[in-house]
Order: structure tokens, then sequence, then C-alpha cells
């Protein structure tokens, strides 16, 4: 029965350890940053370090609006709609879950704000966040989780504005996370549930 708990235990570390992959400077904070309260990064521009921009270019907000986490976040849309990209390394065949926390520029229209997540540019999904009763001090974030399957041992992730205009969605706190496998947990429950299991019976001869 511990022997069960453990295996599992032990399973689902090794899991963890080999599926690892983080996202660089998911919440933007690292890079060459001017100090102003935004930075205008067009297509190519190498300022925000772990990511490449295109499209009409990105701005890179700093104390002008509330962010979701640290001291930065992205709008986007510069002048037109813009992207941002990362390469990750993953494990093909292996699910993984990109969470994200998503408003929008409130200080422009329309107020319908769209960001399409793409993988290997094919997988995608758009995810729409309405600034209808939000400002700058209360952006409103919500989080987001999509889900895909990696096709490689590469998967690059890009996230493109659905705005073609100066006031574009607003991304921040990008995380990514293998899902573990249905077998490691049915292991761990079972070894939960034996443990459970055995402690409640030492409890009834104890009482007796």
């Amino acid at each position: 029965m511990r022997a069960i708990f453990v295996a599992a235990a032990v399973a689902l570390g090794t899991a963890s350890t080999a599926n690892a992959v983080t996202i660089v400077n998911g919440s933007f904070e690292t890079g060459r940053y001017s100090n102003r309260v935004f930075d205008t990064l067009f297509a190519g521009n190498t300022a925000l370090t772990g990511w490449t921009i295109g499209g009409g270019g990105v701005d890179w907000m700093s104390t002008i609006w509330q962010r979701a986490d640290g001291d930065r976040s992205i709008d986007l849309s510069a002048l037109t709609a813009g992207s941002i990209a990362q390469t990750i390394t993953t494990v093909q065949g292996k699910r993984y879950e990109v969470s994200f926390a998503l408003a929008g520029n409130p200080g422009g229209t329309p107020t319908a704000k769209v960001v399409t997540l793409t993988v290997n540019n094919g997988q995608s999904q758009a995810f729409g966040f309405d600034t209808r009763g939000r400002s700058a001090a209360r952006m409103g974030w919500t989080d987001n989780v999509y889900s895909f399957v990696a096709t490689g041992t590469a998967s690059t992730l890009k996230f493109t504005s659905g705005n073609n205009n100066p006031s574009g969605p607003a991304l921040d706190n990008i995380r990514i996370a293998a899902v573990p496998e249905a077998s490691v947990w049915a292991m761990l429950v079972v070894g939960f549930g034996l443990v459970g299991g055995a402690a409640r019976r030492r409890s009834i001869l104890v009482s007796a």
C-alpha cells in the first residue's frame, strides 16, 4: 500500500521534471526598457527579452495602467495590430496548458478586444475582452487557458492582436505547464485512497 503511494509520488515527480517547461519573461519584466510610461516596439525589435515582435508592433506598458503581475504588460497593438512570439522546448505528443491574463487598452474604440493564440502556425484560438466600464486603474484582468498537443520537440506560441488600431488587447503573466498523464494521476489517487483507508482502520481499532 505504502509502496503504491510512494511509486505514484515518484512517478509524478519524475514526469514533472521530465516535462518541465517555462515561458521566458512571461510577465514582460526584463529587457531594454526606457523607463517611460511605455515603449513602442516595432517588428524585429529585440528589446523585450525572450520575445519576437511582429506585425505592426506592440506597446510595452509600465505605470500607465494597472498590471496583472509585476510592473509591466503588453498592448498588442502599437499603431496597428502587432504580435509577440516565443519558441519553447516541448515533448512530441504531450499536452500543455498555456495560461495568460487578458484585458484591453481602455483608452479607445472599439471596446471589444481580441487576441488569437496560435501554436506552430496551426492550432489556434481567439479570446475576447470587453473594456466597457474599465479604466487604467481598473483593468479587469481575466485569466485564460489554452490547451494544445505538441507536434514536435519545439513549439512556437504566437499572440496576435485582432484590433488593427492603437487600442488593442492587453497581455500579462503568460505561463505554461505540461498536463500530467492520466495513469500517473490514477496511481496517486489510488495511493491516497489506500493510505486514507488504512488510517481510518487504525482509528477504529484504537477507539475500540
